[in-house]
């Protein structure tokens, strides 16, 4: 089987995942074709469920800020979902506007006084000027699609000169993972991927983009902090806990600790040439 991915031809399989030798990717063998059109996806929020996502999307934008001036771009998301990414944005940026497919979530953030197109992203769509810089977000999508590269490939070619494009994916190759394997809550039918950050690479050598910052992070609700001993954890990470401390802030650039350890999410930021 070849990655689809990268396309390279060799890869072990274990009956559950087959895993790609050169770019990491591990496909999911039992992921199914999901119509996002009413189903799937993400939910309608509860109000604590919005609460855990916007703290999310505040510390995702933080990340950003050390990269670029927000307020010099229209933020598009795409696959923006019940809408926290474009709430949190608007404080930002200069205009914000999501792309979905699934039209339930669509009504929800109208609902919202959000702006949400269905489909595919076009600039043609959002009728921007042409002095007017996107900056793209693609947040936990790649993985729902069974051929990502394509993908990316339409949503490069609508992008301009100077458009950031920011790609955050879930990593197997994090701490999630490698204390759950397969019981990890991110492995389901819905994803068709786990990744490892050296998609990224792949990423950059296919299109032409330039690659300005990458990293990790993680999901942290407040469930799951108070699950945490972070004393334990410091003394299961010693070296790597003891390399974040010394990380001046400036280096640090938004990444908090718990990124640094688990690394369970990937982020790249590119851009386009």
């Amino acid at each position: 089987m070849k990655c689809k991915v990268c396309n390279y031809s060799d890869t072990i399989s274990d009956g559950i995942s087959v895993l790609c030798l050169k770019c990491e990717t591990r496909f999911n063998l039992n992921a199914k074709n999901i119509d996002y059109l009413y189903e799937g996806g993400q939910d309608i929020p509860t109000d604590k469920k919005t609460l855990q996502r916007l703290e999310n999307s505040k510390n995702r934008i933080k990340i950003i800020k050390n990269y670029i001036d927000c307020e010099n771009f229209v933020l598009v998301d795409i696959g923006s979902g019940s809408g926290e990414f474009l709430r949190e944005g608007k404080k930002w940026f200069t205009e914000t506007i999501g792309f979905d497919k699934n039209k339930t979530l669509i009504k929800y953030c109208e609902s919202k006084d959000l702006k949400v197109y269905y489909g595919d992203f076009s600039r043609e769509k959002i009728n921007l000027n042409d002095n007017q810089n996107c900056f793209i977000s693609i947040s936990h999508v790649l993985e729902h699609i069974e051929d990502p590269i394509n993908f990316l490939h339409k949503v490069i070619l609508n992008m301009n000169k100077g458009d950031i494009l920011w790609l955050e994916i879930p990593l197997w190759t994090g701490k999630s993972f490698f204390e759950k394997k397969y019981n990890w809550k991110l492995w389901y039918e819905e994803h068709y991927y786990l990744f490892s950050s050296k998609v990224f690479l792949e990423i950059e050598n296919n299109f032409d983009l330039k690659k300005i910052a990458d990293g990790t992070r993680i999901f942290d609700s407040m469930k799951f902090m108070r699950k945490l001993n972070i004393l334990k954890i410091v003394f299961q990470n010693p070296i790597k806990s003891l390399k974040f401390i010394y990380l001046k802030d400036k280096k640090r650039k938004g990444i908090r600790f718990l990124d640094y350890i688990f690394e369970d999410f990937g982020f790249s930021i590119y851009i386009k040439q």
